[in-house]
């Protein structure tokens, strides 16, 4: 479960990434979920589903912001 959602959060942004590392930690229902994003002045949204839970994440990258 964990590495089909990596994998298809990385066919999501793989083309975008440049520079800046960023980590996410996600818990959810006892679930971790561990991405590395490397992004450089890209505005990126990602909508996981998990466990009928939706999760926003939007991530801004200048200085590294995590919203």
């Amino acid at each position: 479960m964990k590495m089909l959602l990596f994998l298809l959060l990385l066919g999501i942004v793989g083309p975008h990434c440049t520079s800046a590392q960023l980590q996410v930690i996600i818990e959810l229902h006892h679930v971790e979920l561990q991405v590395i994003i490397e992004l450089h002045h890209v505005e990126l949204q990602v909508i996981i589903e998990l466990h009928h839970v939706e999760l926003q994440v939007i991530i801004e990258l200048h200085h590294v912001e995590l919203q």
